[in-house]
């Protein structure tokens, strides 16, 4: 898409936006390393229909909120919301949210909607945004305007679609081909505090990466190798990735949650029992998805093996989605 005016959008519409799952480099985007991430297609739709009134008026019914422009409430999604306004539709509007993403999971449904918000906006304004131009406005609007601790990883999956390996040193997003295997979303039903554990896993090693010299304690020390051990895991994975070496990519997977379960410490016994639970039934491999600290975890595995883990991962607690890895990225849909 290009970033062309092409005149103020008169016909309902719908503006989609995919979740996510991370493969490789969970905590990593923001210290500026390399993350393999892929659009699923449980996903959040802004459904967008026009009014006669001066407004736009949201409904989002899974919360059971509402709000109008240009006066609405304040407070987690609206000021999101209120900070991608950057362009002025023409004319009023009414738009209803409808997701299928589990919340507070790990799974980008806050980002999918602001991402989708963005792209709706811009539609009914008559304007279209490059991918890369729409992840950026979706950042911006959800991080870099409210001052929160998160990197562009979920924006970035979201806006491109596919599976990608994104880098962070002016390299364009490599498209990476996607997996002969089945992608199992698993739900812990853990609601996750995504911020406090973003800024608590990523103050110190922030420091630590720009500051080697500066781990002082053992503690730190451990956790600076730790961390350096985590990107060459994951840059193992997405060789592997490329190659189509499953048994590998399933190890690499195994290896990085090891990380962010035993040092930076976002797993949980749950998110531990959906995971052995589904290697113990022929999964390639698993790790937690998102921040951590409950939501949900990501399992690759042989095809014809779905109907045991997923079994086997409801009696541990979990509940198993079987989605589609590298689905479309945000778009515009007829009404």
């Amino acid at each position: 898409m290009g970033d062309v005016e092409v005149g103020p959008a008169v016909t309902a519409f719908r503006a989609w936006a995919p979740g996510r799952v991370c493969l490789f480099g969970e905590h990593q985007d923001y210290l500026g390393w390399p993350v393999v991430a892929g659009a699923i297609d449980l996903a959040c739709q802004i459904h967008f229909r026009p009014s006669p009134s001066p407004l736009l008026h949201l409904a989002l019914p899974d919360i059971a909120r509402t709000a109008s422009w240009p006066d609405p409430p304040t407070g987690r999604p609206f000021d999101y919301l209120t900070a991608a306004w950057t362009v002025q539709p023409v004319t009023g509007w009414t738009a209803e949210v409808r997701s299928t993403l589990p919340r507070q999971a790990g799974a980008s449904s806050s980002t999918a909607l602001v991402t989708a918000w963005v792209a709706g906006l811009h539609h009914a304004a008559g304007r279209t945004l490059t991918a890369a131009d729409l992840a950026s406005a979706a950042h911006h609007a959800e991080v870099i305007a409210q001052g929160e601790p998160g990197g562009q990883m979920d924006h970035l999956a979201i806006a491109h679609g596919g599976l990608h390996a994104f880098h962070f040193d002016g390299t364009p997003p490599e498209p990476l081909p996607l997996p002969d295997v089945a992608c199992l979303l698993i739900d812990t039903q853990e609601p996750k505090q995504t911020l406090a554990v973003l800024a608590r896993s990523k103050a110190a090693r922030v420091r630590l990466v720009a500051d080697p010299a500066s781990a002082a304690s053992k503690a730190e020390r451990a956790l600076l190798d730790a961390t350096y051990v985590s990107r060459d895991v994951s840059a193992e994975g997405t060789e592997a990735l490329r190659r189509g070496d499953l048994p590998a990519v399933g190890a690499a997977l195994n290896a990085h949650h090891a990380f962010l379960r035993d040092h930076l410490e976002v797993s949980t016994l749950r998110l531990e029992a959906v995971l052995a639970a589904a290697l113990a039934h022929g999964a390639y491999g698993g790790k937690l998805n998102g921040s951590g600290g409950g939501g949900t975890a990501v399992v690759l595995a042989p095809p014809s093996r779905v109907p045991a883990i997923s079994e086997a991962v409801r009696a541990a607690g979990g509940v198993p989605h079987l989605v589609q890895l590298g689905a479309p990225g945000a778009h515009i849909l007829p009404a």
